[in-house]
């Protein structure tokens, strides 16, 4: 890892610490810290960046976080208010809480009125364990079901209005559904039909499983979301779908791969409906 993101991922916690503020660590860095941990291959998205929950009382307290990371050799960017930057490394903070969101979980950024969805934020960040980043500190970071949900909403919230994100958030989604609970790590692996009350092929049982978990975890508004999610791109020529197997050439190809995508999703779909 980059000596620049190590030390800029320091001064969040030492800073944050200092101010008793609770951070997160989301998005790219904490699903590749995830990966490592359980020894799995790397995901297709490596990234010198770090993203940040930030949960505040308030607009007030994350303007002072903010101003406390500036004195401490952060630059923020000069046009999007929740970057700072620290050479080579770039660190997004996102706060939500009560304080600073809609109704809808959402946050209106005061100076570009930019609105940002933070529906899941709240139960993901209440399950965050620690991280350790090598050479590094030692984080609260999301665990992976709490990371697919946000990553679902994310998908959700950019893909409508054509924010091009939306294939890193794809990224994401597609390689859990395809790494998480790993055969040698996790039994439940050969218990799924007991645990979702339906066969699944055995190579998608640990997308039931995950399916599972992240029911464990998502609220009342995350819930709709996902199975707004589902149910829009469990289909074969769904925006999902495509950007995994649309990539391969030949129909031959493609439906296959396009087989195997549904079948990920409905694996994910079953265990997910076990949500009470």
């Amino acid at each position: 890892m980059h000596p620049d993101i190590i030390a800029a991922l320091g001064t969040v916690e030492e800073v944050t610490a200092a101010l008793g503020i609770e951070t997160f660590l989301v998005g790219a860095l904490v699903s590749e810290l995830r990966a490592a941990q359980e020894g799995l291959p790397e995901p297709p998205r490596k990234t010198a960046d770090a993203d940040f929950a930030v949960k505040v009382r308030n607009w007030e307290e994350f303007r002072k976080l903010r101003t406390k990371l500036v004195d401490a050799g952060f630059k923020p960017h000069r046009s999007i208010e929740h970057r700072l930057l620290m050479g080579t490394a770039m660190v997004d903070l996102v706060p939500f809480g009560e304080g600073v969101q809609t109704g809808d979980a959402a946050i209106v950024w005061p100076e570009s009125e930019f609105r940002m969805s933070v529906v899941g934020f709240e139960e993901a960040c209440a399950e965050a364990t620690s991280i350790d980043v090598p050479g590094g500190p030692t984080l609260r970071g999301v665990t992976v079901p709490g990371f697919f949900l946000l990553k679902v909403a994310a998908f959700m919230d950019r893909l409508p209005r054509g924010d091009p994100k939306w294939t890193s958030d794809a990224d994401g989604i597609w390689y859990w559904l395809e790494e998480y609970a790993p055969v040698e790590r996790d039994g439940r692996r050969f218990e799924v039909r007991e645990l979702v009350g339906k066969e699944i092929e055995f190579p998608y049982t640990g997308g039931a499983l995950l399916g599972l978990d992240v029911a464990k975890i998502a609220g009342e508004q995350a819930t709709g979301i996902v199975r707004r999610f589902l149910a829009e791109q469990s289909i074969a020529y769904g925006k999902l779908v495509e950007h995994k197997a649309g990539i391969l050439l030949g129909e031959d190809e493609f439906a296959q791969k396009r087989a195997e995508c549904l079948g990920r999703l409905d694996a994910f779909s079953a265990g997910f409906a076990r949500k009470g």
